[in-house]
């Protein structure tokens, strides 16, 4: 795919003054480290700041610019999002493009449907930056001079984009997982190495047993020594009529409702 147009920078260049007067730390750092490319410091001192921030639409918008340089680019889409929700004016325009060319990123990544959304959406996202671009005054452009040059650029990228997704086939569905609770489990995986290698934890007794069913240390199996197997259960339970499936349930509901008793032996204890 033909690289896509990116704006560079952050809003911060004003945030900053701003953060200056008022002392704000979290700013400072994020804006320091975004320079320095450390994207994971950045993000996390942007996210700090905006949970103390009255205006949190330019915070968004520069968490936007930082997920989309550090290239995760669905987090940047969401931070773009929110930024479009209150903005105006440059904020609005560069928004818009940055939320339509992190669409389209994150769809050359994508196959079927997913990927046709994403691209259907960003084309609208350019429009709206294309058309942003030309409602904001001439001294206002000049901060942004190749914006409508750019978003028009990848506007292209991503028709040519759709129309190759949309001759894809369809991705498979995931299979389902029939993976035994062993292999799931840790409270059956061996508790020395924490894998299953044929060694579990019974989960009758808490020991550890080998896959012979014989307790690890012990050679007699004779009778009455050690667990005894687990009887086979070749029964299976009939099934339920949906008028006992629903009688069973509102027996259930009804006692969740109930408050929760003082335990008699435990005084300060809850229990059912």
């Amino acid at each position: 795919m033909v690289r896509l147009l990116v704006i560079t920078g952050l809003l911060s260049i004003t945030l900053l003054c701003v953060a200056a007067e008022r002392k704000d730390d979290a700013l400072q750092a994020g804006y320091a480290a975004y320079q320095k490319q450390e994207y994971d410091t950045a993000i996390r001192s942007y996210e700090q700041a905006l949970l103390a921030s009255t205006d949190p639409g330019p915070i968004a918008y520069d968490l936007g610019a930082i997920c989309a340089a550090a290239e995760r680019y669905s987090e940047a889409a969401t931070w773009y999002t929110r930024s479009l929700e209150d903005a105006s004016g440059v904020r609005r325009a560069k928004s818009a493009y940055g939320l339509a060319t992190a669409q389209t990123h994150f769809a050359s990544k994508q196959q079927g449907r997913r990927a046709v959304t994403l691209l259907q959406q960003a084309l609208q996202n350019y429009e709206l930056a294309i058309r942003e671009w030309g409602s904001l005054r001439s001294e206002e452009t000049s901060s942004i001079p190749t914006l409508k040059a750019d978003a028009e650029f990848n506007r292209g990228i991503a028709q040519n984009l759709l129309a190759q997704k949309q001759k894809e086939p369809e991705p498979p569905e995931p299979p389902n997982s029939d993976i035994p609770p062993e292999a799931t489990d840790p409270a059956l995986t061996d508790p020395d190495t924490g894998n299953g290698n044929g060694s579990r934890v019974s989960p009758l007794n808490g020991r550890n047993n080998s896959t012979n069913g014989t307790e690890t240390g012990t050679t007699d199996s004779s009778a009455g020594r050690g667990n005894l197997p687990p009887l086979p259960d070749d029964d299976k339970a009939p099934p339920l009529s949906p008028e006992e499936a629903r009688r069973r349930i509102d027996q259930l509901m009804q006692r969740l409702r109930k408050p929760l008793p003082q335990h008699a032996a435990k005084p300060g204890t809850k229990d059912w």
